[in-house]
């Protein structure tokens, strides 16, 4: 039998400490049923922080109807990630509206709706420099 998942963390720690865990887990599993048990994790994409400097200059500087932070964390697996492990960033979600979620197969978005105003964002950003 095979058991697939995906593990997602708000921190590399969390990450780190779920993984031993798992890893115990499998040991017990093998130990009580006989069974051998091998764990395949790879290190997928490190979790995506805004640094908090950034975001309150950005915020300060567009105001904050412009910018504000999601009410709950997300799960979203970003390779932006990595830059920001380089050099502080921030990551913004522009809003698809009432849309099925991102990588779904049904997914789709108004580019006349979004673009421009990817665009516009990206414009106030600059000025901000």
């Amino acid at each position: 039998s095979e058991l697939l998942g995906c593990l997602r963390t708000f921190s590399d720690a969390s990450f780190a400490l779920l993984r031993r865990e798992l890893a115990d887990t499998c040991r017990r599993v093998e130990r009580s049923t006989g069974c051998d048990v091998t764990l395949h994790l790879n290190e997928g994409y490190p979790p995506v922080w805004n640094h908090e400097g950034l975001f309150e200059t950005v915020q300060a500087g567009l105001g904050a109807g412009e910018v504000s932070l999601l009410a709950q964390p997300a799960l979203a697996a970003e390779d932006y990630s990595f830059y920001q492990q380089q050099i502080p960033g921030i990551f913004f979600f522009l809003g698809a509206g009432d849309v099925p979620q991102l990588h779904a197969s049904t997914f789709s978005f108004d580019d006349e709706r979004i673009l421009p105003k990817g665009v516009e964002f990206l414009k106030k950003l600059l000025y901000l420099a």
